[in-house]
Formats: structure tokens, sequence, C-alpha cells
């Protein structure tokens, strides 16, 4: 019996599927997926994030969203499946359901690697059937303890709290963080947003320079029409089983936020277009996912 899959794989399996691991001599034995084929082998599957419903965005009724993390910047330390040691669900039932491993905080691992898998296929399908994969291979983990269960321990996740304005409060909270990216950048300018028939939606310093009209930005659900936004509103649109949620910010730097579900496919299309010239752009893109040991 191996420690992780990454172990069972130097011992000779080379084929995916269901194995039972023991990460330490005291730790109780567990089932888990191995993936031993994506990127070398070796991946032990740690937990899954499972969203049926996109427009509910890691709801805080799940075992993930408990309701705590950060909210509009404040920390709840300790009480959420993130940083705890609980666990639930099964490694066969991760796609149907949300699933926390004990390999979640026992397996020591030095990179992670995410899917993007559809609702409810059998697990022996994820591998091919997944819409996105990507992975780390810095062996960034090591300097956090080597599980995500130690690196949220001390970095906590962004929140949605609907009650204080969903994706509102998660720009807000990175808001908080501004002076310390303009310390980074040197020398740094504090451009300004121009009106133009009381509307909101560029960067501009009333002049002739390199700021004049950037930053406009725009998105598009598939065919539909280019929606340009204005700078401080939050867009909330919904094509068939598409949804889109975004804000953009007029901070320094200018940034912002998009959330994006696409659940059965239904928009061969999510763009979003920046008329950009030189200045600093920030985007941050929500997702749920399936994590990955290595």
């Amino acid at each position: 019996m191996g420690k992780s899959c990454l172990e069972l794989r130097d011992m000779g399996y080379t084929e995916s599927g269901i194995y039972t691991i023991r990460p330490s001599e005291r730790s109780s034995s567990a089932q888990v997926y191995c993936d031993m084929e994506s990127a070398g082998g070796g991946w032990t599957l740690v937990a899954s994030i499972h969203e049926i419903n996109i427009l509910n965005q890691c709801g805080v009724e799940g075992w993930w969203s408990s309701g705590k993390g950060v909210t509009v910047g404040k920390a709840y330390k300790g009480s959420e499946s993130r940083e705890n040691h609980k666990t639930f669900g099964t490694a066969e039932g991760s796609t149907s359901d949300e699933y926390k491993s004990l390999a979640y905080f026992k397996v020591q691992a030095s990179d992670v690697m995410i899917w993007h898998v559809p609702d409810v296929i059998a697990i022996e399908e994820a591998a091919t059937d997944a819409t996105l994969k990507y992975y780390t291979d810095s062996g960034f983990l090591r300097n956090y303890g080597g599980t995500l269960q130690s690196l949220y321990k001390e970095y906590y996740t962004l929140h949605i709290d609907e009650k204080v304005g969903g994706i509102e409060s998660l720009i807000s909270a990175y808001n908080q963080s501004q002076s310390y990216i303009r310390a980074l950048i040197s020398p740094f300018h504090n451009y300004t947003y121009d009106f133009h028939g009381q509307v909101q939606n560029y960067i501009a310093d009333g002049g002739n320079d390199m700021f004049d009209i950037v930053n406009q930005l725009s998105y598009q659900i598939g065919s539909s029409p280019l929606i340009t936004v204005t700078y401080n509103k939050v867009y909330r649109s919904l094509n068939k089983h598409a949804a889109v949620q975004l804000i953009a910010a007029t901070s320094h730097p200018f940034n912002a936020m998009m959330w994006i579900g696409n659940n059965d496919r239904s928009a061969q299309n999510l763009t979003m277009q920046v008329v950009l010239r030189r200045s600093t752009f920030w985007v941050i893109c929500m997702i749920c996912f399936h994590y990955y040991f290595y």
C-alpha cells in the first residue's frame, strides 16, 4: 500500500483508477482516485467542489462554502472545510457530490492539478471528458506545508456573501491590497476616470497622453451583442444556460472581476474584450474545480 498515487506509480502501477493509500503509519487508509496518465501520472484526487447550478456560485449551503472564509476583508480562521480536518464524500462520487479525502491534509505534495469536469459522469470518464486541465510544476506547495489544508490555514479564500453584495464584496476585499500593489510598481501613475455623458466607462486624463481613452471593457456571451461595461456597476447576464457576473472597479490599479458559468456548453464563446494601452489591468476569474495533488 502506497502513501500516495505518486508512490504507487513509482511502484509500477500505471492504470488510472480507484486505489487505497495510507499517507502515514499513524493515519487511516483511504480510497482515492489516481490519475496515472496526465503530466507524467501519479496525481492523487484529494477533493472536488461540486456545483450543479452554475448560478449558485459555490453557495453557502455546500460543504466547502460554509458562510465563513473572507468576507469584505474579514478573516474567520479554522472553521471552513478548506482549513479543518473533516472529510466527506467519496472519490467515486466526486463528480456528483462534494468530496474531501484525508489525502487533502495528510498527503505531502509539491504541486496541484485542477480539472473542470461535467456533472454526474463516472469518475473513470473524468480524465477524457474534462473541459480543462492545468497544473503547477514549480513545487510551490512545499513552501506552504505541503497540503491545501496548511495553505488555506494561513491564506484565506474569498467568499461570495450575497447579503453584503455578492461579487461586489470580493472586489472590495481585493481592493484592500491596492497600496501593496502600487508599492511594487515604480513609478505608479495615478490616472483619473473621466465622464462622458455621466457614464464612467474608461480611464482618461483629459489630454493627449497614453492614458486617454483606454481600458474600455466589454463582454459577450456566445453570439449575443457585445456589452460595454460602465465602471463600478455590477453586470449579471444569462444566455440560455450560460451566465456571467462582472464588475470593474475605478481603483488604482484598475481591475475587474468576472464569474463565468457554461455548464452545458451552450455558449460557444465567453469573451472579455479590453481596449488597453499601457496602464495596469488585473482580472480575477472565479471558478469551481477538482483538486489533484502530486
